[in-house]
């Protein structure tokens, strides 16, 4: 476990690892330390002994408290209390669990949100499912109302507002969202069954054909690769290589040089990259290998080769 001063701008300048995650602890404070995982969220920890058991302590992320100091001295409180042989982390859950909200929806939400969805997803997804969750379901359904009396005319009530505003592609997402926050709910025990199910997907567009399960026909792909030479580059390559491998525009023009493997043929897009949280490798065909050649070397990211400034 690497050990370092934790300064203001040591913790700003700390990357992060290529997987998993790393733990730097403070020389000043033992105990303190800053973790930082591969999406590059960084939490504040404290780690203490309490009669014989280690605890391990999440102070908070780095949006929450960005003053060192401040995070400093919420675990030196906690040092603190175990020297004195009290638990911090039990002392607060036996105080949450006093306090603790009914069921209603607000409650529920916040705790999916908290419990559950901050440790699965990216930090730029979670965002996401965090406002649609909170401004489109729980405000436009009243967060006081008890989560066992949600009903599914409710929740395509919530929808409706969304659709009326012209947004008919983001109630489908809200949908999404609301739909895994109450299985979690079910798993939970909560409620027994989940209102969201089998309601039908507000985006028209979703119930027909989509556009995206067309395809090219050959003298259309013919037309395709002619403009594409036609194209100022780099776009023309990347529009060619889009054809190519099926990847998703951004995946393909954010890629680096590092994650491609020409010897091998192989194009591995990293986990933290991926729209699904996962790494995926695209097997690259000759002329695809043909068009990544051609393509100048231009340094990127940690000195890295960069596709991304190449396309």
């Amino acid at each position: 476990m690497p050990t370092m001063k934790l300064t203001q701008l040591a913790v700003e300048r700390l990357k992060p690892p290529a997987a998993g995650r790393v733990e730097y602890f403070d020389s000043q404070l033992p105990g303190f330390a800053i973790r930082i995982s591969e999406t590059g969220r960084k939490t504040w920890i404290a780690m203490y002994r309490v009669s014989g058991k280690l605890v391990r302590e999440t102070i908070g992320t780095l949006d929450t408290f960005p003053s060192v100091a401040d995070a400093r001295d919420l675990a030196r409180q906690s040092l603190q209390q175990a020297q004195r042989g009290i638990n911090p982390v039990a002392v607060r859950r036996q105080q949450k669990a006093a306090t603790a909200a009914p069921d209603t929806l607000g409650a529920v939400i916040e705790r999916y949100l908290s419990e559950y969805a901050v440790r699965r997803m990216r930090p730029d997804y979670f965002k996401e499912t965090q406002r649609a969750l909170k401004v489109d379901i729980v405000n436009s359904i009243g967060a006081n109302r008890p989560i066992r009396e949600i009903t599914r005319r409710d929740i395509r009530a919530a929808l409706g507002k969304i659709v009326s505003r012209g947004r008919a592609p983001h109630a489908s997402h809200v949908l999404a969202y609301v739909r895994a926050a109450l299985n979690w709910a079910v798993r939970e025990e909560l409620i027994a069954s989940n209102p969201a199910a089998g309601i039908p997907d507000p985006d028209p567009r979703k119930r027909e054909d989509r556009e995206r399960d067309r395809y090219l026909s050959n003298d259309e792909i013919k037309l395709f690769w002619a403009g594409c030479g036609k194209i100022k580059e780099p776009y023309g390559s990347l529009f060619r290589l889009l054809l190519l491998t099926g990847a998703r525009r951004d995946e393909l023009a954010h890629a680096t040089w590092s994650e491609f493997d020409l010897d091998k043929r192989e194009w591995t897009l990293p986990r933290r990259r991926s729209k699904n949280d996962k790494a995926h490798i695209t097997h690259l065909t000759p002329l695809a290998i043909e068009i990544l050649e051609a393509l100048p070397r231009i340094s990127g990211v940690h000195g890295n080769p960069g596709l991304a400034a190449g396309l």
